[in-house]
């Protein structure tokens, strides 16, 4: 059928037809580039903000796990140290959302970091919800998990999505790793085995309390009350990368211990890091007499201020020979518990008071003589027993310290093949 001028009904209506279908096709097209689009941002957005709270998670389980000391407040101090992380200013550790968002703040978008779970074996830190817990004296492994809403930009127009919102969840596993062959940041402090038979404890009792004296010639000193065994101890040959004098070296040195320059360690740093099973010289300019002289050189004495920086936070005026000592003591915060302490589980500080000390074979009286390292183990540093520090005029730089074998990381250090067993370990990320 034809209208008039000739144009077929029929025809125009096949070409209504497919204008509706255009139409139709692209309110279609225009859907599916709508689900692209929020696919593509609202995905990738998700993954962001999982990728931040993942680097939260796992800054809070380095936090947290370095406080695991083998004391009965590592899990209030495990607390403490992820509070102080999520609260840092300066870190863009605990932000997300593009670091707009600080972790754990209310409003719109609502975020939490759950109480951090601490274990004593790998495999229950690493089995999710099924690991068995242990006490805080016990525990050598912190698991966090990191909760917080997500903002969904064009999701939040699906029916599924209408609140704007979606949680994620992510969590991260720290512990002290393996034994180091290689230890850094450790004072400079070297001690011989008692018994080469012990592999553990190389002849040292878990809980007893030493006196220590630099190595001197003839008859021990007499040990400090309370602690009746001796140990003899000498000065690793070390020397920092700035030009301080050598009392302010061996200062800081006793006092904050001496990083490695470069890390992992390389040749250039191998004073810095002392290695089981190589060499090590001590400190040339340790004066070697008979343990009842009475003078011996300043060695002892820098040596003690820097341990007493560890219980004080102003110098012992025995020490203001050192040049600028009021102004390096500020460098090296007291610990926060200066107690003296039986039970090692009963110490509640941060840490600054644990010695890591090389144990070696034997300790020659010749400069050029060699020591072999054999292992680390550590000490809780103890207040003389007649007063709250040390005494750094003591003729033979007696402290006294207690053998707590080496549940406690170290800042930095290296595996290797020593094939060590037993010995302070890092802190890791685990998972």
């Amino acid at each position: 059928m034809r209208c008039a001028g000739g144009i077929s009904m029929r025809s125009g209506r096949r070409s209504w037809e497919a204008g509706q279908a255009l139409v139709i096709t692209m309110v279609l097209l225009v859907f599916v580039l709508f689900a692209f689009l929020g696919f593509a941002v609202d995905l990738g957005r998700l993954y962001l903000i999982k990728g931040e709270l993942h680097t939260a998670a796992e800054t809070f389980a380095l936090a947290a796990a370095n406080q695991l000391i083998g004391t009965n407040s590592a899990d209030t101090a495990a607390a403490t140290a992820i509070s102080t992380a999520q609260n840092a200013d300066d870190s863009g550790d605990n932000r997300y959302n593009f670091a707009g968002t600080q972790i754990g703040s209310s409003g719109h978008l609502t975020s939490e970091i759950e109480d951090p779970q601490i274990f004593s074996t790998y495999n229950d830190a690493t089995s999710g919800d099924s690991g068995a817990t242990s006490d805080a004296a016990s525990a050598r492994y912190a698991r966090i998990i990191v909760r917080a809403d997500a903002p969904l930009t064009f999701w939040q127009f699906l029916p599924v999505a209408r609140s704007g919102i979606t949680s994620i969840e992510t969590s991260a596993v720290a512990g002290i790793s393996a034994p180091l062959c290689t230890v850094c940041g450790a004072p400079p402090l070297a001690i011989v085995q008692r018994d080469p038979n012990d592999a553990t404890d190389f002849g040292f009792l878990q809980g007893q309390k030493y006196t220590f004296y630099i190595q001197c010639t003839g008859a021990p000193p007499t040990a400090l009350a309370g602690a009746p065994s001796d140990i003899q101890y000498t000065l690793l040959n070390r020397a920092l990368e700035d030009s301080s004098d050598p009392d302010q070296q061996i200062f800081e040195l006793l006092a904050g211990g001496i990083p490695a320059p470069s890390f992992p360690v390389s040749g250039d740093s191998n004073l810095a890091c002392p290695t089981i099973g190589t060499t090590e010289l001590r400190l040339p300019t340790v004066s070697v007499a008979a343990c009842t002289a009475a003078q011996r050189g300043t060695d002892a004495r820098d040596a003690l201020c820097g341990l007493n920086a560890r219980l004080d936070p102003a110098p012992n005026p025995a020490c203001s020979p050192i040049t600028d000592v009021d102004t390096l003591i500020q460098s090296f915060p007291p610990d926060t518990d200066i107690d003296s302490h039986d039970d090692y589980t009963d110490y509640a500080g941060n840490g600054r008071r644990i010695l890591t000390v090389a144990i070696v074979d034997t300790i020659p009286f010749a400069v050029t003589g060699t020591m072999n390292v054999l292992g680390f183990r550590q000490f809780l540093l103890e207040p003389n027993p007649d007063a709250t520090e040390l005494n750094p005029i003591d003729p033979v730089g007696r402290f006294v310290a207690l053998y707590i074998g080496s549940p406690a990381p170290v800042p930095q250090g290296q595996f290797g093949a020593c094939g060590v067993t037993t010995g302070p370990g890092k802190v890791v990320l685990h998972q």
